[in-house]
């Protein structure tokens, strides 16, 4: 299943990631995707989406954080806890995955607006609800 790019591990030491660059996650991840969307079709629940990306990114040797939270200040002093990026692959590329009828502009601001905060470079907004999974990838650079 998948693209996988792991590298084998001939020492006696799990490793828990592998350094991939940064095309080689985005193929990773837009191939764990495509073969998501293929077994679970259009019209899930977006949790169901992100469990399985997080399961297949892991099984294709990557690491992945999700619901990275970060507080903000919102008014003065006021700080707000806020979901800044919901997958983090390997430390380096940004994920967003939405279950909408279809992308709007907003979508792409808000991963934007993460990326900026954080300072990550790349993100990808992934929408499980095209029939076509291809249709549903937008990538967005900061």
């Amino acid at each position: 299943m998948g693209y996988n790019l792991a590298k084998k591990n001939t020492g006696t030491k799990r490793t828990d990631s592998v350094e991939h660059t940064i095309e080689d996650l985005i193929k990773i991840t837009v191939e764990t995707a495509s073969d998501i969307h293929k077994k679970l079709g259009s019209g899930q629940p977006v949790e169901g989406y992100g469990s399985s990306m997080e399961s297949g990114l892991k099984k294709n040797g990557c690491t992945v954080k999700k619901q990275i939270r970060e507080s903000i200040l919102a008014d003065g002093d006021d700080a707000i806890e806020c979901s800044i990026v919901e997958m983090l692959v390997n430390g380096r590329l940004a994920l967003n995955i939405v279950a909408a009828d279809r992308l709007l502009p907003a979508h792409k601001r808000q991963l934007l607006s993460q990326l900026e905060l954080e300072g990550y470079k790349l993100g990808l907004l992934i929408n499980f609800n095209e029939a076509n999974i291809d249709d549903g990838i937008i990538r967005v650079i900061n």
